[in-house]
């Protein structure tokens, strides 16, 4: 094998393992990350504390509704991973995971 057969292989293994990570990967340990996630959060944290560990873990949160639902989700994997917040008064009340399948 030539060298230059060699070196195409080689970036050609590198482009599909970054391809693998970036589409693939997130949807394969999304689910279990984000449900440990959302199983850490404890009753009675600020918004902004849980706002923050979300930002931390890569995730991302919408604005509080008017009944206090707050939804952290990853953007990596198109909102198929949530955690379901319910704040009352800017302090957590509950935090459920769901899957969106």
């Amino acid at each position: 094998m030539t060298k230059r057969k060699r070196i195409s292989l080689i970036v050609a293994a590198a482009v599909i393992a970054g391809l693998f990570y970036v589409a693939v990967w997130p949807f394969i340990v999304g689910g279990s990350k984000m449900q440990a996630f959302c199983q850490s959060l404890i009753t009675d944290m600020p918004f902004a504390q849980v706002r923050d560990l979300a930002e931390r873990n890569g995730y991302r949160c919408t604005a509080p509704s008017r009944d206090g639902r707050v939804l952290i989700h990853e953007s990596r994997s198109f909102g198929r991973f949530v955690c379901d917040a319910q704040f009352n008064e800017e302090r957590l009340v509950s935090a459920r995971y769901q899957s969106n399948d």
